[in-house]
């Protein structure tokens, strides 16, 4: 009896080891995929912060000459609501 006892501590020693050595190594890789996630996302906010910044940059050239539109249609109004 007190050999079986000793074996099954032995096979639970084991057991035990190859779980623990199992979740280190994956342990290890689920680290890099989260890292690789990170970085992808990191490069992706980037690129659509350029994105925006363009789409910024486009909409303040624009500015102008939607305040001289506006200007102009002002203008027009005043006319035409003067008349009546």
């Amino acid at each position: 009896m007190e050999l079986v006892k000793d074996f099954f501590i032995i096979v639970g020693i084991f057991v035990c080891m190859s779980l623990g050595i199992y979740f280190l190594l994956h342990s290890d890789d689920a680290k890099k995929k989260t890292r690789q996630t990170i970085q992808d996302t990191r490069e992706s906010i980037q690129e659509i912060n350029q994105q925006l910044d363009d789409v910024l940059e486009q909409l303040q050239e624009m500015n102008t000459p939607l305040e001289k539109a506006m200007k102009i249609v002002r203008s027009f109004n005043e006319k035409v609501l003067s008349k009546k």
